[in-house]
């Protein structure tokens, strides 16, 4: 498949875009957790458990996001992935007490773990066949 050199930082954009996406996740909450324990009225430790699993579930995550991606379609996982970070989002911001909160960072890590996976695939699978397109980007 031979892509122009328009159409690649058209992929860059949107890859960097889902990236950005992920990391996001991350550094928005990292500021939030002392009124988190506050809302919750939870002591600080058990509300950084929320960002051990977090990360937890972004490293596991990566293991069947990989199997599938190759399995499947790098799309579709990818599709996936931004939907599980949604669906793991909305559910930390509707969340009634601290253990629904606490889901919904699992699934948001795991959703990023899946971005990150993807879009570095993808990003392989397009530009590393072709160096010469890359370097323009």
């Amino acid at each position: 498949m031979s892509l122009k050199p328009s159409e690649i930082k058209y992929y860059s954009l949107s890859y960097a875009t889902f990236s950005v996406l992920a990391i996001c996740s991350i550094d928005f909450l990292t500021p939030t957790l002392p009124s988190i324990a506050a809302i919750y009225q939870l002591p600080n430790k058990s509300v950084q458990l929320s960002l051990a699993a977090f990360f937890t579930c972004y490293a596991l995550s990566t293991i069947p996001f990989a199997y599938l991606s190759e399995k499947v379609c790098r799309y579709k996982v990818l599709k996936t992935a931004i939907l599980i970070s949604f669906l793991g989002h909305l559910i930390c911001g509707l969340s009634g007490n601290y253990w629904q909160f606490f889901l919904g960072r699992c699934l948001a890590g795991m959703g990023a773990g899946g971005l990150i996976l993807s879009v570095r695939c993808i990003q392989a699978d397009r530009f590393i066949s072709q160096p010469a397109f890359y370097q323009q980007v």
